[in-house]
């Protein structure tokens, strides 16, 4: 048991585990950045899910790898937390341990 649980702080701490941490995080934040940057300034509404997609597709063009995998990765959790926002889901989610 505790040979599993110091392997699995030994990946953590891997310094290849924390950089593709960093690139699918980094992305999920630049399809942020990228709402919030576009958002209200163009004359068509442009749905939430849109912003991630961008970000996995320009992950896809300009990265190699790791790091297009997990910028890639990055840009779909977006799409998927905006399409939860969307339907409802991650509002239940949120409140279900609170009823």
């Amino acid at each position: 048991m505790a040979s599993d649980l110091t392997a699995s702080f030994e990946k953590l701490a891997d310094t290849d585990t924390m950089q593709d941490i960093a690139t699918l995080g980094g992305a999920y934040m630049a399809a942020v950045i990228l709402k919030n940057t576009i958002d209200g300034r163009m004359s068509i509404d442009v749905p939430d899910e849109a912003y991630g997609i961008a970000v996995a597709g320009g992950a896809n063009y300009a990265a190699s790898g790791e790091t297009a995998k997990f910028g890639m990765l990055g840009g779909g959790l977006y799409t998927l937390d905006a399409l939860a926002r969307r339907v409802g889901i991650k509002a239940k989610l949120q409140n279900a341990g609170g009823n």
